[in-house]
């Protein structure tokens, strides 16, 4: 699979059809069924609803599959339980499909609010060691309104993308297609690659090991338009935008602000 960037934006995704012709578009696996892409390069859906709490474990995280103990998932997890005090996590699978070809052992850390009307938080754990240079790497967040599967699964395909060909890395200031609505009928259906403002300076930098660090970054739902804006004006103007009109950043029925 292919990804072609186009100004920082993700634009076309190109994979081979069964019958060995080259296929491109959007990231949409409703797309992809209707075309015949094999379903391997998408992630797949649930058999069942999404992922409810699981039984509590004596260290405070509840154990779903778990991944091997590494500097820097253990990293990861202190750093989490540090800047978010007192918050419930969850250690959870991604997406089903290809992820684990290209982040081995790859999880979610998944933060529960910290009062009714909180955000849910989404953290990628993995991402760092597929992709890493010299130490240093970063893992992605989304924050949502609710719990919900389809937050698992942008995660693993931003990690999928993110995790491949280092043409392919994703950094601050770039946009992903969704393929979708991010949730419900929203008109928001890219992320914006940002610093995560919302929670904090302490947040985005987790260090470990000498020097090694994960930066974390924000997956931030936007619209098309939106998108267009911070083609034509920047990142900065963009997020000027958002903070004049005092957007809930995890609303999906948020207005445009382009």
């Amino acid at each position: 699979m292919i990804v072609s960037f186009v100004d920082g934006d993700v634009e076309i995704v190109e994979a081979h059809t069964p019958d060995g012709d080259i296929w491109d578009g959007p990231l949409d696996r409703e797309m992809a069924r209707s075309d015949e892409i094999p379903l391997e390069y998408f992630p797949g859906e649930p058999a069942m609803g999404g992922a409810g709490p699981a039984p509590g474990a004596a260290d405070g995280l509840r154990h779903h599959d778990r991944m091997p103990n590494t500097a820097a998932r253990s990293a990861l997890l202190d750093h989490l339980r540090t800047t978010l005090p007192g918050r419930v996590i969850d250690e959870v699978a991604g997406a089903d499909g290809p992820i684990e070809e290209r982040v081995p052992g790859f999880r979610v850390f998944r933060v529960h609010p910290a009062y009714p009307g909180d955000w849910w938080l989404y953290v990628t754990s993995g991402c760092w060691e597929a992709a890493q240079h010299d130490g240093h790497g970063v893992e992605f967040f989304l924050a949502a309104p609710r719990d919900e599967w389809l937050n698992l699964e942008s995660l693993t395909m931003n990690a999928y993308y993110h995790c491949g060909p280092a043409h392919q890395r994703l950094d601050v200031g770039h946009t992903v297609p969704i393929g979708r609505p991010w949730l419900d009928d929203s008109a928001c259906d890219h992320y914006v690659v940002s610093q995560p403002y919302p929670l904090g300076p302490e947040f985005e930098i987790c260090e470990w090991n000498g020097g090694s660090h994960a930066r974390i970054l924000w997956l931030l739902p936007i619209t098309e338009a939106e998108k267009v804006f911070r083609r034509e004006n920047g990142l900065e103007a963009l997020e000027a935008r958002f903070e004049e009109h005092e957007i809930d950043p995890a609303d999906p029925k948020r207005a445009s602000v382009a």
